[in-house]
């Protein structure tokens, strides 16, 4: 059996990791039958490195048909990869697209989005971390941002895998974090080619990220958001004392809570979509018990 063996990167920088998933997406794999992907000696993997991970080789297992194993890795990184089923992913047989409950209380599984389940996610996201942590608080902005980023990529996208998410919760930092990525045509196309359509001078890669934020900016959108999405999700990240960040192609644009925002064009595009939220799980507002959630069957 001819086997390739992949080598998880150390470097904890975005852009060395968009680096990273567009060389091996660019690979030519076909005369392989077996792909190894080797964590060395790696104890830590950060959300987004996890999510981007994840997209990869999943794009890799469905061009090309291959068997996915995994080698080494710290004790601690190989714990919190069987807690979220990460490697479980690649088994023969197992349903990626459900949701799928975690070994641990400050995580949500790995996620591959799935259509048809994205409104009982979002719904058992707020769930999970309501019964654990956050008994007293609304989680409804929480849950409604993650599907409001989901509906987005069935929208827009155009990903041949969908996309990943990952959700954590740090306790000692009161920080909630969560990543959603595809690997689809990016914002900057959808945007320019909608403005194209209409006649409008295209824009470059960052400046569609910060088109694509502005209410009742559509290209297409369907009526549940009617444009409103992502900057939906942008000021959640904002009222919440957070941050919110976006790659796409060469574009990229961050916003801290209470601070002006950055943006620009990388030399390492990234050929996709990258969306990261942090929270600061402190500025949830008390539940109120005639908005309660209540479980589905």
């Amino acid at each position: 059996m001819k086997t390739l063996r992949i080598n998880v990167p150390v470097n904890n920088t975005k852009v060395k990791w968009f680096d990273f998933a567009n060389k091996v997406l660019n690979y030519d794999f076909s005369s392989y039958e077996k792909i190894i992907i080797d964590f060395k000696k790696i104890t830590f993997l950060d959300t987004y490195q996890i999510v981007l991970l994840a997209c990869t080789i999943e794009l890799i297992g469905q061009k090309n048909n291959v068997l996915i194993e995994f080698e080494g890795g710290g004790k601690s990184l190989n714990k919190h990869l069987d807690n979220i089923k990460f490697k479980n992913y690649w088994c023969k047989g197992f349903n990626r697209d459900n949701y799928t409950q975690a070994n641990n209380s400050t995580t949500l599984c790995l996620w591959h989005i799935s259509k048809p389940m994205i409104e009982g996610y979002g719904m058992q996201a707020q769930l999970y971390f309501k019964r654990a942590f956050f008994t007293n608080k609304d989680l409804q902005p929480f849950s409604s941002s993650l599907v409001e980023i989901f509906n987005n990529v069935f929208d827009h996208a155009e990903s041949p895998i969908n996309g990943y998410v990952l959700t954590q919760y740090f306790p000692q930092m009161n920080k909630m974090t969560f990543v959603v990525v595809d690997l689809g045509i990016g914002i900057p196309s959808t945007v320019n080619n909608y403005l194209i359509k209409n006649n409008k001078p295209v824009l470059t890669d960052s400046n569609c990220i910060i088109k694509s934020l502005e209410y009742g900016m559509t290209v297409g959108s369907q009526p549940r958001n009617a444009g409103l999405g992502l900057s939906l999700v942008h000021d959640f990240a904002e009222s919440s004392g957070g941050k919110f960040s976006i790659f796409s192609k060469s574009g990229y644009y961050i916003k801290k809570s209470g601070v002006e925002p950055i943006y620009g064009e990388t030399k390492n595009q990234f050929d996709g979509t990258f969306i990261e939220v942090e929270i600061d799980t402190n500025t949830f507002d008390d539940f109120d018990p005639e908005d309660a959630v209540y479980d589905f069957f």
